[in-house]
């Protein structure tokens, strides 16, 4: 168990551009090959995998009033929907003012975590440990409600089938990225 925790955060730091240190995976019961598919595909194209500091608002109708909201902020517009919020006081004061302005289908951090549908303490979602504690935490739900499966891993995104298709086939891409990593690794 040891060994396959070290050999993880190896391949983990060897897939970040800065590696993110000190990264425990002993509360998961996730594989971690999976938890990093995931992250994998919910990180910004245009951040480093892992960056922690972003703010997805979801759905047309929320963007002009959020942007309305944000627009005082310092925060640094990087698509039509994504927020990089530069820092953890950032981008909780931010999804603060969002919240507070009833907007809350927003992903947040890393590991993109819905807020709608996953409350917690804003604050958790903006440090990568909380968020992938959120993330191992709504994974394990979702096996143990529906078995452990490509389709049940993919519900991290939607439920909806052609959502959940679509994300499972990037989910299975970036697995397999993984694996061929490990495989040249040896």
């Amino acid at each position: 168990m040891i060994k396959k925790s070290i050999l993880t955060s190896i391949i983990i730091s060897s897939l970040f551009s800065n590696p993110i240190d000190n990264i425990s995976t002993g509360n998961c019961m996730v594989p971690n090959d999976i938890m990093l598919s995931i992250l994998m595909c919910e990180s910004s194209p245009k951040r480093k995998l892992g960056y922690e500091y972003i703010i997805r608002i979801n759905g047309k109708s929320n963007l002009k009033k959020a942007e309305e909201i944000l627009k005082d902020n310092d925060l640094k517009k990087i698509s039509k929907f994504v927020y990089d919020c530069k820092n953890e006081t950032e981008c909780q004061e931010a999804t603060n003012e969002l919240i507070k302005n009833n907007i809350t289908n927003l992903d947040l951090g890393a590991y993109q975590t819905n807020y709608h549908y996953h409350p917690s303490e804003i604050k958790n979602y903006f440090n990568f440990q909380t968020s992938y504690l959120l993330a191992c935490k709504y994974n394990h739900e979702n096996i143990n409600r529906y078995g452990y499966s490509w389709k049940t891993i993919a519900r991290y995104h939607s439920g909806t089938t052609a959502l959940n298709d679509s994300y499972k086939q990037n989910l299975i891409h970036h697995y397999s990225k993984i694996l061929n990593n490990k495989t040249k690794e040896k």
